[in-house]
């Protein structure tokens, strides 16, 4: 998991280089000569020289202060993630200040968690525009993850152990980069402390969305102090990986008619709207980052492409909404192309047992119901929303618990399908950010997990499609072509296998090889005539099946839909379960008679957590699901719930 961030710090040489891990404790005592046998003070201050620039700027950056009078103190460094190539205690000697001597004893302890690594991001001219690709340590890799908002509508009511709850389940769906919104609010130490340790990179938004604001006076100087306080409070974060003047602003005033409309009313007003705008994203928050996080990135607005002109697909990074807010088909996902989606995003509703929690009466079990509507964020238009693309895409569903199910099938459909075609485009596009990861209340939204921390479909499928390792099948003009796409920075090699299946488990076509993966990279490794490897048969009555299995035997399995779900010619099912107890919870087999699409176990609690979910079974097959839960045994079994799509029309 993360392999690709977390190998970029590996090292083949301790002394060289130090770190195999992100992260840090430091303890600085100021005053103590503590012994540092061994240890070169002039080979350690080479050494910062050679990885920062200057070692005394390296730690005036981590002190915040600027000092004349050096001798040597005793700096303890452990690593915080566990290795196989750092696991001692290492002590290196660096400059201290004397003026926190007092009578040769320590007056005073610093200490901060910090990570050695250079982060950057890659852009280079290329042949269709420039490059916008993150890189840690010099190696470029592909972002994988989502937008983080507020975590609540009542901040008191966040802690740092739902925080951490909430990135490890980032983590646990194969995240590696977070962006936290320019449209929230800056989040506390604690969110900063979990990314630092579980290797999750920060697109640091600054606090400034959707709007344009009057930045003079002593608005700017407030908007300035506001930056200095946030840089200098996060800058020692091995996370952050850049900061974001805003979100959306820059877009927003070129293309949403905010400039036509002031310009037509007053020219000189519109002029002088830009001119604060300039000051306040390209001279002061800029300015902000180089004196208090120097060689620290900084990018003006999301989206962006260059100053003044809007954002696009050749250069800089792009939010996608011609899906959902502009009503385009799910399937221009996979032809829309940008060299980095910081946002883009598909609705649902919170699953059936969430939304009894704040609609626990039947009468109110309608999308347009007055508590309903209470819960959607985008009121009766995100409904009307959902309804049309569920309409389009699936057949109507046969009642409230199905319509909320299908939503669910929806909006993981649609997100696994953007996610893979953005995977597919690397190197072109080296970054995918869906809004969102999380919710601030309990509501219909784009979160890929509700408030209450259930996941949804969505989140089931974008673990399997951040895999390090994707195996992606789509059709491109009439041929069926599968692309390999590997995170690791090594290459790889297995076999590929593809069958093109009819629902009953019946093979019309297959094919295997040995194949070749490179690392850090995306490429086809199968191409055929689609009619060819359908064979007369008829593309809503098959599905097609590819796995790769990797010279370790692990398995990377994917299933791909010539069509539309309403399209498919599903059979209804026939699903049998065994349950067992293990320790912890139960383990649940499910298995079908023919190919089940989306099969979802739940039960009547809010706690249990599934290792999968939304998940198809192979026909005349069985998948192992293990439930933790607290429920008895009594109580799981009775209130166990199979949902199907084939079985929900």
């Amino acid at each position: 998991m993360l392999k690709t961030v977390r190998n970029a710090f590996k090292v083949e040489d301790i002394r060289k280089r130090l770190l195999y891990t992100l992260l840090m404790l430091v303890v600085v005592r100021f005053g103590s000569q503590l012994p540092t046998p061994g240890v070169d003070p002039t080979f350690i201050q080479n050494f910062f020289a050679q990885q920062t620039g200057d070692a005394f700027n390296f730690f005036e950056a981590f002190t915040g202060g600027s000092f004349t009078r050096m001798s040597v103190f005793a700096l303890s460094i452990t690593p915080y993630i566990t290795s196989s190539i750092i696991m001692q205690l290492l002590t290196i000697a660096i400059p201290k200040l004397e003026e926190m001597q007092r009578d040769g004893e320590t007056v005073d302890t610093w200490e901060k968690r910090i990570g050695l690594r250079t982060m950057t991001m890659h852009i280079e001219k290329d042949r269709y525009g420039e490059s916008f690709a993150h890189e840690v340590n010099g190696v470029t890799f592909f972002a994988m993850g989502a937008d983080y908002i507020p975590e609540d509508n009542i901040l008191p009511r966040t802690s740092p152990e739902r925080t951490r709850k909430l990135l490890e389940q980032a983590v646990a769906a194969n995240h590696n980069c977070v962006r936290v919104w320019g449209g929230g609010h800056y989040p506390s130490d604690a969110f900063y402390d979990v990314c630092d340790e579980l290797g999750l990179v920060i697109w640091q938004d600054f606090m400034f969305a959707c709007s344009m604001y009057p930045a003079e006076g002593a608005l700017l100087d407030n908007i300035h102090q506001e930056a200095v306080d946030n840089v200098k409070r996060l800058r020692n974060h091995a996370c952050i990986a850049l900061w974001c003047g805003n979100n959306e602003c820059q877009d927003a005033w070129l293309g949403w008619g905010w400039k036509r409309e002031i310009e037509r009313q007053n020219k000189e007003y519109a002029d002088k709207i830009w001119a604060q705008y300039r000051q306040q994203y390209h001279v002061t928050l800029p300015g902000v980052v180089r004196e208090y996080a120097p060689g620290t990135f900084y990018w003006p607005s999301s989206p962006f492409a260059f100053e003044g002109e809007m954002s696009g697909t050749t250069d800089g990074d792009r939010h996608y909404w011609s899906v959902w807010h502009g009503k385009a088909p799910i399937s221009d996902y996979d032809s829309e192309k940008s060299r980095f989606f910081s946002e883009y995003g598909f609705q649902s509703f919170p699953e059936f047992e969430s939304v009894k929690r704040y609609a626990p009466y039947p009468e109110d079990w309608d999308i347009r119901s007055e508590v309903m509507m209470s819960h959607q964020r985008g009121g009766d238009h995100a409904n009307g929303l959902i309804e049309t693309y569920l309409l389009n895409e699936y057949k109507k569903p046969r009642d409230f618990r199905a319509f909320l199910y299908m939503n669910h099938v929806l909006q993981g459909d649609a997100i696994k399908t953007a996610i893979e075609s953005h995977r597919r485009q690397m190197p072109y596009n080296m970054g995918t950010l869906f809004w969102q990861h999380n919710d601030c209340w309990p509501v219909a939204s784009w979160a890929s997990r509700d408030y209450y921390g259930r996941w949804k479909a969505q989140h089931y499928y974008v673990r399997k499609a951040y895999d390090d390792i994707l195996i992606s099948p789509v059709v491109e003009g009439d041929d069926l072509k599968v692309y390999a796409v590997s995170d690791r920075l090594e290459n790889t090699s297995g076999r590929l296998q593809l069958q093109v299946c009819q629902f009953d488990g019946t093979v019309v076509h297959h094919w295997g090889k040995s194949v070749g993966i490179s690392g850090n990279d995306s490429r086809v490794c199968f191409s055929a005539p689609l009619a060819k490897l359908l064979e007369g048969a008829n593309r809503g009555t098959v599905y097609v099946r590819v796995d790769y299995t990797d010279k370790s035997g692990r398995v990377y399995h994917n299933n791909y839909c010539l069509g539309k779900q309403k399209d498919m010619d599903y059979p209804k099912v026939d699903l049998q379960t065994e349950v067992r107890s293990i320790e912890g919870g139960y383990e649940v087999t499910v298995s079908a008679d023919k190919f089940a699409r989306a099969v979802c176990l739940s039960v009547a609690d809010n706690e249990s957590v599934y290792s999968d979910n939304y998940f198809d079974v192979q026909p005349k097959s069985s998948v192992q699901v293990q439930v933790r839960t607290r429920l008895s045994a009594e109580a799981f079994n009775g209130s166990l719930r199979l949902t199907c799509l084939n079985n929900e029309f």
